[in-house]
């Protein structure tokens, strides 16, 4: 601290003392014109701040892909487990490429002057693509990095519902589709200045008088990947016997039954999960607090407040999703799949309103947002909708609650620090959660944000995937999921040995497998 503290004095000593040095000047002029460097120079110092705030939020964020790939590395069965790390270090690049080429252009594109003009679109945005408008380069690479990060894990979320049963080309399909257009264009709604669902647009284009407060992406984000998610598990089906098995285990007689039972589909390492699930959490910091995308100006308080609210809302996810899954299984088990899940799960609902509520706000957000969890995994169980990550419930169950909870807990004092009066074109009372003296206009604007945005996501991905089924593109053949995936579609195992291949085929050595990685017998009576 001491050293810094010189080191400014000895800089701004400088800024002083500069005019004065250049050429005579009278007292007033020289603190005039010292006072006026100082500023430009402090306004600099401030921005170079503020960019590297973003960019070690991004770095924060990109790691969220290395939890997403440990989470569902674990929960798939080892003959799967090549197939989803490939998807998973493969969202970013894809991501990288196509934010570059059209998705900023979709989402925040502006022309060459740096404003819509005469071209102005709320539902979409018309402008620097490949960063480029009119010849004129952008200048704001930080957010575009940034937005990035925030891309490829919308994209990261379809993966783990519909793992083990889609073909690897079909995944090339779907994630370059959502990070061209179907994730840009929710984006634009809602975090561009020209949305026409945007707190942040004041101008022009928004349909309603006061803008959807999502501050962090429960639903572009999230409820994006979450109704993806739940479009291509409904199309593409449950995996071969999954039905078959739930539907003994709701008539399991006895425990012994039940655990034996459970092994079929259970997650296979539950170290891995562990562990993608807290790499997880430690991302979110920069997700939520990251989205401040400055520290001066007040903001650095705000990225504070965020970060508790952040851990409330895990914990809260945590405590209710393991008090209710404990009092409803037959044995009273303390699960710990559920539990990584209620963590998540707070985390999503908590991301909406991760500024604009209070403490004990947000840990009630989280409490509740386990319970969402719960409650969407149980019912999509009934209806036997095999999502393998429960990516839908936790994604986009709990992102549309978060949505919810805006419009019940925003209170006045943290919208105006995260927000501002003027920001959003509106009256505080107006943007109030119903809790803090809201009138229920909030309310409504985020009912109409969730359904828009499950719609939009929910039927752009479902008709993608129906016409990728159409054309025999989806799904794998079920020899392949007997054998697995990896093996068959990438050549190489996660581990090294082969065992679990030959028993899943059905085969007692590997000679028994064929070299296209299905059972021998049946490719060559194929042949």
């Amino acid at each position: 601290k001491a050293t810094v503290s010189v080191l400014n004095c000895v800089f701004l000593t400088h800024i002083v003392l500069k005019p004065m040095a250049a050429h005579a000047c009278t007292t007033e002029q020289c603190f005039n014109e010292s006072i006026t460097a100082i500023t430009d120079e402090m306004t600099k110092m401030n921005g170079a701040y503020d960019i590297f705030w973003v960019l070690v939020c991004t770095v924060l964020v990109f790691f969220m892909q290395a939890g997403f790939a440990m989470l569902e590395a674990g929960t798939v069965r080892t003959k799967n487990v090549s197939n989803i790390l490939f998807k998973n270090a493969f969202d970013p690049i894809l991501a990288g490429m196509l934010w570059w080429i059209c998705g900023w252009g979709f989402a925040f594109g502006l022309d060459a002057d740096g404003s819509n003009g005469d071209n102005v679109n709320a539902f979409i945005g018309n402008g620097d693509f490949f960063l480029v408008s009119d010849g004129n380069k952008m200048t704001d690479y930080h957010l575009f990095v940034f937005q990035w990060a925030f891309c490829a894990t919308a994209a990261t979320i379809v993966s783990g519902a519909i793992a083990e049963r889609c073909y690897i080309m079909a995944y090339f399909v779907y994630s370059a589709a959502l990070c061209a257009f179907i994730y840009p264009v929710v984006v634009h709604w809602v975090w561009s200045t020209e949305g026409w669902l945007s707190a942040f647009n004041t101008s022009f284009g928004r349909t309603v008088n006061h803008g959807m407060i999502d501050f962090a992406g429960s639903g572009v984000v999230h409820m994006v990947g979450g109704f993806s998610a739940l479009a291509g598990a409904i199309v593409i089906g449950p995996r071969s016997g999954w039905k078959e098995n739930q539907d003994a285990l709701d008539g399991a007689g006895s425990p012994k039954e039940r655990r034996e039972l459970e092994k079929v589909f259970a997650p296979h390492d539950r170290a891995l999960m562990t562990l993608g699930t807290l790499i997880l959490w430690f991302g979110w910091f920069g997700f939520n607090c990251g989205s401040t995308l400055a520290l001066s100006g007040g903001f650095g308080a705000v990225a504070g407040k965020v970060g508790v609210t952040t851990v409330l809302g895990a914990a809260g996810g945590a405590v209710s999703t393991l008090v209710l899954t404990t009092a409803l299984d037959s044995e009273h088990r303390m699960l710990l799949d559920p539990v990584f899940n209620g963590i998540l799960g707070g985390l999503v609902s908590i991301t909406a309103g991760c500024s604009v509520v209070n403490t004990y706000s947000a840990f009630i957000i989280g409490l509740i947002g386990g319970l969402v969890y719960v409650a969407s995994a149980k019912l999509l169980n009934k209806m036997r909708v095999d999502d393998v990550l429960q990516a839908s419930p936790v994604h986009g169950f709990c992102g549309m609650w978060g949505l919810f909870a805006v419009g019940w807990f925003a209170n006045q004092d943290d919208i105006r620090a995260a927000y501002g009066p003027d920001e959003a074109n509106g009256t505080l009372d107006d943007m109030s959660g119903v809790f803090f003296d809201g009138n229920g206009k909030q309310m409504g604007t985020q009912l109409l944000g969730v359904v828009v945005i499950a719609a939009w996501s929910f039927l752009m991905s479902g008709a993608l995937f129906f016409a990728l089924k159409a054309c025999g593109s989806l799904r794998i053949p079920e020899w392949i999921e007997n054998v697995g995936i990896d093996k068959v579609e990438h050549g190489a195992t996660a581990f090294t040995r082969s065992f679990r291949y030959v028993a899943a085929a059905g085969a007692e050595t590997d000679d028994d497998v064929s070299e296209d990685g299905g059972p021998a017998a049946e490719v060559e009576g194929a042949q």
